[in-house]
């Protein structure tokens, strides 16, 4: 049993140390040129030893963005039920921001396995790791939003189309974040910094979820 137990530490261990190497390898490297021999090169180990436990590249990058969000979700999980549903959307919402621009390798992930072309090289397994996930923040999402819309706060519309525009609304301020187009913009005359950029754009969003009429409208 103590043998069975150490070759499973160990595996999990080597397993590890190959997701490391590779976001070391995505923060310097351009992540589109990356390979499987320079993450186990970058490992100090061989080829094959990568394929015991990874298919692939991408299923590796998967496994680190779901890491991330598995955090992610965690971390969150400490805005429900603290106040107004309106007032933990906003919470939700700039904490989303901020995790995304504190890690901008991690951020990078996110956008990489996000891509249709990258997603259909991803092995089912974590297809249906990242579908879970998706849906786990669909869920949380869902709590504050229900409430908002109970106690008034927020339009009582379908979710699919609260969703659709908080969604359209983060990915495209989250690419001008990433392009710092953010800073092309003045408030009073003056640059707008990442942080006013944030606030103005989750207090629009804010703003759009309370005023949008009623399906009673």
């Amino acid at each position: 049993m103590t043998k069975v137990l150490r070759k499973e530490r160990e595996f999990h261990q080597r397993e590890r140390e190959i997701l490391e190497a590779a976001l070391d390898l995505f923060d310097h490297t351009q992540w589109d040129k990356i390979t499987v021999a320079q993450i186990a090169k970058h490992a100090g180990i061989g080829k094959g030893t990568v394929y015991k436990h990874f298919a692939s590249k991408e299923d590796i990058y998967a496994r680190l963005a779901m890491e991330d969000a598995e955090q992610m979700l965690h971390d969150l999980q400490g805005f429900l039920g603290r106040g107004r549903g309106l007032d933990q959307l906003r919470k939700l919402l700039e904490y989303c921001f901020e995790c995304h621009l504190r890690s901008p390798v991690t951020d990078s992930l996110h956008m990489y396995c996000k891509q249709l072309n990258i997603r259909g090289r991803i092995s089912p397994e974590y297809q249906q790791g990242i579908k879970q996930t998706d849906e786990a923040f669909m869920n949380l999402f869902t709590q504050p939003i229900v409430q908002g819309i109970e106690e008034g706060d927020i339009a009582d519309l379908p979710l699919e189309t609260l969703f659709a525009g908080m969604h359209a609304t983060f990915e495209g301020a989250l690419q001008m974040l990433r392009n710092k187009e953010f800073s092309q913009h003045e408030l009073n005359g003056r640059p707008v910094n990442a942080d006013e950029f944030i606030g103005m754009t989750v207090d629009y969003m804010m703003a759009a979820l309370a005023g949008m009429p009623s399906r009673q409208e």
